[in-house]
């Protein structure tokens, strides 16, 4: 997890444009949601926390406008993420601590008006895909249940199920439309065997 998280923050770093921050949030979205539901009955969906992913996304952009986007390592990716994260980070703080804190943050939220469950990624191919949920889509409820109060370990609870491949679930989801409003979408999903993939 640790290796896959920094790699992707450095390609994304090393190759920079003007989808970084996209990107990022994206990537980051699947690494983590991967790590909290392994392959298995699932969805398909990666999982974003609006708005504690723009602190992380901030922080790699200004890491990129300070260096113009080159020479920038792995280590300096981590660095500068885990002090958007928790700015108390001691300075001497191991790459370990600074992956703990980064991700700590970015799981600690629950679910409000403030902070929405946004759907970063939908796997292609996948269950979540194959029902009509499309990226950006937010999350509001679960089998008819608000996700309300509820952090991204216990969304991905709901959404796995602990159901075999077939079972199903419903997933209701906000959608912004082109006029600027938005409308709700319930999607009956039957779960499948997904492996979330690498960026």
């Amino acid at each position: 997890m640790k290796k896959l998280i920094l790699a992707t923050l450095a390609g994304l770093l090393i190759s920079s444009n003007i989808t970084l921050a996209q990107t990022t949030m994206s990537s980051l979205a699947t690494s983590i949601n991967a790590n909290l539901a392994p392959p298995g009955s699932y969805v398909g969906i990666g999982i974003g926390l609006r708005p504690r992913y723009l602190r992380i996304e901030n922080a790699l952009a200004e890491l990129v406008k300070q260096n113009g986007g080159s020479n920038i390592t792995p280590d300096m990716a981590l660095d500068a993420t885990a002090r958007a994260a928790l700015p108390t980070l001691p300075a001497n703080a191991t790459n370990d601590e600074k992956t703990k804190a980064r991700d700590a943050y970015l799981r600690s939220a629950t679910y409000s008006d403030d902070v929405v469950a946004e759907c970063n990624d939908v796997f292609a191919g996948a269950p979540a895909e194959h029902a009509g949920i499309k990226q950006f889509d937010q999350i509001v409820a679960v089998n008819n249940k608000p996700i309300t109060g509820l952090d991204a370990a216990g969304l991905v609870k709901l959404l796995k199920g602990g159901g075999a491949a077939g079972s199903r679930v419903a997933i209701t989801v906000l959608r912004a439309e082109k006029d600027g409003s938005k409308s709700s979408h319930t999607y009956t999903i039957v779960r499948g065997n997904v492996v979330p993939p690498i960026h």
